[in-house]
């Protein structure tokens, strides 16, 4: 976990360009700020681009089933759980997409969400939305905000 105070928040900002953020829910660049909480999760060269990696972070003071998703140099992270029926998407462990990798998919009944902001467009949970987090790139890092 890292916790941004004085220099740190130079640090993101350079490493950022200010912005710092990619994926589905961003955070303005004012909200870099001291104080803010990121947790380190991997390395963006350990997610293969196009694809996405499960892992278990803490989210909110807990441990969380999440997974990432990577298209070149953007990340988005998501908890791993259907609002369909509360199941992790990846029932058939490492396995997030549909067979051509257009859509998340859940493994269980089917449903499909848009990769950028986990809209379900088609399935049981229709309208719903997979729980985004806010997820940031720091040089080599992807980390999310807690």
């Amino acid at each position: 976990m890292i916790y941004i105070v004085g220099a740190w928040r130079s640090l993101v900002a350079h490493y950022t360009g200010g912005v710092g953020v990619a994926g589905s829910n961003p955070v303005a660049p004012t909200s870099i700020r001291e104080g803010l909480i990121l947790t380190l999760l991997c390395k963006l060269e350990n997610i293969p681009d196009g694809n996405a990696v499960g892992m278990v972070a803490e989210v909110a003071g807990k441990k969380r089933n999440i997974f990432v998703v990577r298209k070149g140099q953007t990340v988005c992270a998501y908890l791993n759980w259907c609002p369909h029926n509360q199941v992790l998407i990846d029932q058939i462990p490492g396995q997030f997409f549909n067979h051509d990798k257009t859509y998340l998919q859940c493994s269980k009944h089917g449903a499909l969400f848009r990769v950028d902001d986990g809209f379900c467009i088609k399935g049981p949970c229709e309208g719903e939305y997979l729980k985004g987090l806010n997820c940031y790139i720091l040089g080599e890092n992807v980390l999310i905000k807690d």
